[in-house]
């Protein structure tokens, strides 16, 4: 009766430079041609020009289905020319391996991880104990030898445990009474 609950197939999409408190453009589009989410990384190609998505307001396709409106804050990319020699690592160790890529449905409700932050906190069975102390070494190293202000000159590639639960199992139970869970992701993916 009040159109609650409706979901507009065309939105309009205000872009704002950033900064700015006035849009520069505003269109109407369909919503097949908007992301399921701006909560990554993205692009717009806009009058021959490319200008990096800032922030969405809001963010998710189920969101702006819902309201018909979606305000992109824009920037223009700014090239940076550096000497990779002077550039340093953010992380003392990465891991050597990416996950299993899928295919989702959709973007929408997926967690989004860097791919330099994959592995960063996982648990390994027991069983690897000499291995863990291995890789924990060479972490140290790289603290006491290659550290220049906050950065690393170099990192540690883990590489050792490639299957850090094979043999192994956690229910999602046992990790829901350990932990507080406050959200539900339907997948994940790599920035």
């Amino acid at each position: 009766m009040f159109g609650f609950g409706k979901k507009h197939q065309t939105i309009r999409v205000k872009f704002i430079e950033s900064g700015k408190a006035e849009a520069f453009a505003q269109v109407d589009l369909p919503i097949e041609r908007l992301p399921d989410t701006f909560e990554i990384n993205t692009t717009l190609h806009i009058a021959e020009e490319d200008w990096e998505v800032v922030s969405a307001v809001p963010p998710q396709k189920a969101q702006f289905e819902k309201t018909g409106t979606l305000d992109i804050t824009l920037c223009k990319p700014e090239i940076t020319y550096v000497d990779p020699s002077e550039i340093l690592f953010s992380l003392p160790t990465i891991n050597d391996e990416l996950p299993a890529l899928e295919n989702p449905p959709s973007m929408e409700n997926v967690l989004v991880v860097l791919e330099d932050d994959w592995r960063q906190c996982e648990f390994i069975a027991g069983r690897y104990h000499n291995e863990i102390n291995q890789e924990c070494q060479s972490v140290i190293n790289i603290y006491d030898t290659q550290r220049v202000e906050s950065g690393f000159k170099t990192l540690h590639v883990r590489k050792i445990i490639t299957h850090p639960l094979t043999e192994t199992r956690i229910t999602l139970a046992a990790l829901e009474n350990a932990f507080t869970i406050e959200h539900r992701y339907q997948g994940r993916c790599l920035q």
